[in-house]
Protein backbone atom coordinates (compact mmCIF):
# COMPACT_ATOMS: atom_id res chain seq x y z
CA UNK A 1 0.00 0.00 0.00
CA UNK A 2 1.43 3.38 -1.12
CA UNK A 3 1.72 6.17 1.76
CA UNK A 4 2.33 9.48 -0.42
CA UNK A 5 1.89 12.51 1.93
CA UNK A 6 -1.05 14.95 0.30
CA UNK A 7 2.40 17.27 -0.35
CA UNK A 8 3.85 15.13 -2.88
CA UNK A 9 0.85 15.46 -5.40
CA UNK A 10 0.55 19.43 -4.62
CA UNK A 11 4.48 19.44 -5.07
CA UNK A 12 3.73 17.20 -8.61
CA UNK A 13 0.81 19.53 -9.98
CA UNK A 14 3.18 22.72 -8.64
CA UNK A 15 5.62 21.05 -11.10
CA UNK A 16 3.68 20.30 -13.77
CA UNK A 17 2.24 23.58 -13.66
CA UNK A 18 5.26 25.63 -13.67
CA UNK A 19 5.97 23.73 -16.75
CA UNK A 20 3.13 24.21 -18.46
CA UNK A 21 4.24 28.11 -17.72
CA UNK A 22 7.31 27.82 -18.86
CA UNK A 23 6.69 25.55 -22.32
CA UNK A 24 3.62 26.13 -23.81
CA UNK A 25 3.89 28.14 -26.28
CA UNK A 26 -0.24 28.00 -26.94
CA UNK A 27 -0.45 29.46 -23.24
CA UNK A 28 2.40 32.41 -24.36
CA UNK A 29 0.68 33.23 -27.35
CA UNK A 30 -2.41 33.96 -25.38
CA UNK A 31 -1.27 35.59 -23.38
CA UNK A 32 0.40 37.95 -25.76
CA UNK A 33 -3.07 38.33 -27.68
CA UNK A 34 -4.84 39.03 -23.80
CA UNK A 35 -1.83 41.48 -23.41
CA UNK A 36 -2.56 43.42 -26.76
CA UNK A 37 -6.30 43.56 -26.13
CA UNK A 38 -6.46 44.55 -22.52
CA UNK A 39 -3.53 47.94 -23.20
CA UNK A 40 -5.59 48.66 -26.37
CA UNK A 41 -8.90 48.64 -24.57
CA UNK A 42 -7.43 50.61 -21.43
CA UNK A 43 -5.17 52.96 -23.82
CA UNK A 44 -8.49 53.80 -25.61
CA UNK A 45 -10.40 54.30 -22.69
CA UNK A 46 -7.77 56.80 -20.50
CA UNK A 47 -6.94 58.40 -23.94
CA UNK A 48 -3.61 57.90 -23.49
CA UNK A 49 -1.64 56.62 -26.33
CA UNK A 50 1.58 55.59 -24.38
CA UNK A 51 -0.15 52.48 -22.33
CA UNK A 52 -0.68 50.42 -25.96
CA UNK A 53 2.65 51.08 -26.43
CA UNK A 54 3.47 49.27 -23.48
CA UNK A 55 1.79 45.87 -24.30
CA UNK A 56 4.71 45.84 -26.78
CA UNK A 57 7.44 45.50 -24.59
CA UNK A 58 5.42 42.50 -22.40
CA UNK A 59 4.71 40.92 -26.03
CA UNK A 60 8.60 40.89 -26.58
CA UNK A 61 9.19 39.41 -23.75
CA UNK A 62 6.74 36.71 -24.02
CA UNK A 63 8.29 36.08 -27.58
CA UNK A 64 11.78 35.69 -26.39
CA UNK A 65 10.22 33.14 -23.53
CA UNK A 66 8.60 31.08 -26.75
CA UNK A 67 11.94 31.02 -28.59
CA UNK A 68 13.98 29.68 -26.24
CA UNK A 69 11.51 26.77 -25.30
CA UNK A 70 13.84 24.29 -25.50
CA UNK A 71 15.88 26.01 -22.94
CA UNK A 72 13.43 26.04 -20.60
CA UNK A 73 12.25 22.98 -20.81
CA UNK A 74 15.48 21.67 -19.83
CA UNK A 75 17.61 20.44 -23.28
CA UNK A 76 20.89 21.26 -22.26
CA UNK A 77 20.35 19.26 -18.75
CA UNK A 78 22.28 15.87 -19.84
CA UNK A 79 20.54 13.79 -17.32
CA UNK A 80 16.66 15.33 -19.11
CA UNK A 81 17.99 14.89 -22.11
CA UNK A 82 19.33 11.09 -21.67
CA UNK A 83 16.05 10.06 -19.93
CA UNK A 84 13.63 12.08 -22.19
CA UNK A 85 12.12 13.80 -19.69
CA UNK A 86 13.30 17.05 -21.43
CA UNK A 87 10.87 16.10 -24.08
CA UNK A 88 7.80 16.13 -21.94
CA UNK A 89 4.43 18.13 -22.19
CA UNK A 90 3.34 19.72 -19.23
CA UNK A 91 0.43 17.09 -18.16
CA UNK A 92 0.92 14.67 -20.58
CA UNK A 93 1.81 10.99 -20.54
CA UNK A 94 4.96 11.00 -22.53
CA UNK A 95 6.82 8.35 -24.24
CA UNK A 96 10.67 8.74 -25.23
CA UNK A 97 10.81 7.76 -27.96
CA UNK A 98 7.74 9.73 -29.60
CA UNK A 99 7.98 12.37 -27.40
CA UNK A 100 11.70 13.58 -28.99
CA UNK A 101 10.14 14.27 -32.20
CA UNK A 102 6.66 16.10 -31.16
CA UNK A 103 9.06 18.20 -28.54
CA UNK A 104 11.17 19.31 -31.92
CA UNK A 105 8.18 20.12 -33.72
CA UNK A 106 7.19 21.71 -30.83
CA UNK A 107 9.90 24.06 -31.06
CA UNK A 108 9.91 24.63 -33.92
CA UNK A 109 6.67 25.96 -33.51
CA UNK A 110 7.35 27.68 -30.67
CA UNK A 111 10.16 29.47 -32.48
CA UNK A 112 8.76 30.60 -34.98
CA UNK A 113 5.55 32.00 -33.73
CA UNK A 114 7.58 33.38 -30.76
CA UNK A 115 9.62 35.21 -33.36
CA UNK A 116 6.62 36.68 -34.99
CA UNK A 117 5.34 38.19 -31.38
CA UNK A 118 9.07 39.39 -30.75
CA UNK A 119 8.90 41.39 -34.25
CA UNK A 120 5.22 42.54 -33.77
CA UNK A 121 6.05 43.81 -29.87
CA UNK A 122 8.82 45.55 -31.15
CA UNK A 123 6.98 47.37 -33.92
CA UNK A 124 4.35 48.21 -31.01
CA UNK A 125 7.12 48.97 -28.40
CA UNK A 126 8.25 51.82 -30.85
CA UNK A 127 5.40 53.22 -32.86
CA UNK A 128 2.24 51.70 -31.16
CA UNK A 129 1.42 55.54 -29.72
CA UNK A 130 1.67 57.02 -32.93
CA UNK A 131 -0.19 54.08 -34.58
CA UNK A 132 -3.36 54.46 -32.14
CA UNK A 133 -3.23 58.46 -33.15
CA UNK A 134 -3.45 57.66 -36.57
CA UNK A 135 -5.90 54.88 -36.12
CA UNK A 136 -7.97 56.90 -33.53
CA UNK A 137 -8.31 60.07 -33.72
CA UNK A 138 -10.39 60.67 -30.89
CA UNK A 139 -7.17 60.02 -28.72
CA UNK A 140 -5.85 63.53 -30.14
CA UNK A 141 -6.49 66.14 -27.51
Amino acid sequence: MNHESPWHWARAFRDECWLFIKTEWRFHSGLCIVTLLVFLLWSLWSHDPTIFQRSGALMTITGAIMMYRGHFRGIENEFLRATGRSNRRAFRQWHPLYSKEEARIEDQQAFRHGFRWVILGTLIWAYGDLLLLVLAPCMQS
